[in-house]
């Protein structure tokens, strides 16, 4: 588009120009219209540099906001790179998305029903904030690598996943447990574990 959309005046307009100029045979008439022709090409090319410009902002725009969009909220890395923000539409997704909330540390934002968030904070009470993300993110990462073993669909508000990970102190003593999830709305919530 820009290479031609602005072409050069003939090779010899200048010199039959200037040659008139300078012998006086030039009219007003001529003059405008070398005038209007230069403003003409000038704006045409002003238009050519500022679709470009719209152009490259677009494309750069654009691929910012679909990079943005593929992204999870954040990332783990290390032994923790398989924690991703999920959802919490199924109850797998939302098991997920709790891991990744608490490898974060952020406990604020833990997807759990009312009663689960209570007695979280009984258990929690005493503790400063530092020692709380540091539980969390022991916690999660006690439970990387781990895989759901057994759905039970105790009804269409209750799910049961039974889910299996190294032993832990942290997290899963003997390897096992089965992690209560309750619909609440259209999400999912953790609703405690069965040892």
């Amino acid at each position: 588009m820009a290479a031609n959309s602005v072409q050069a005046a003939p090779v010899g307009l200048a010199t039959s120009i200037t040659g008139a100029a300078v012998h006086g045979i030039a009219t007003t008439s001529t003059v405008n219209l070398i005038k209007n022709t230069l403003e003409i090409m000038a704006w045409t090319k002003l238009k050519t540099i500022a679709a470009t410009s719209v152009a490259a902002l677009l494309l750069v725009g654009g691929g910012a906001v679909a990079v943005q969009r593929g992204l999870a909220p954040a990332k783990s890395t290390g032994a923790n790179a398989s924690f991703r923000f999920a959802g919490y539409a199924t109850p797998e997704a939302t098991l997920q998305s709790m891991l990744w909330l608490a490898n974060a540390g952020d406990f604020e934002k833990f997807p759990a029903t009312p009663a689960e968030l209570e007695s979280f904070r009984n258990r929690t009470a005493g503790q400063s904030n530092d020692q709380i993300i540091d539980g969390c993110k022991a916690w999660a990462k006690a439970m990387a690598g781990y895989r759901v073993t057994q759905k039970d669909e105790v009804s269409g508000e209750e799910v049961h996943l039974h889910v299996e990970a190294a032993p832990s102190p942290d997290a899963l003593h003997d390897g096992r447990a089965t992690i209560v999830l309750k619909k609440i709305g259209a999400e999912w919530k953790f609703a405690g574990a069965i040892d």
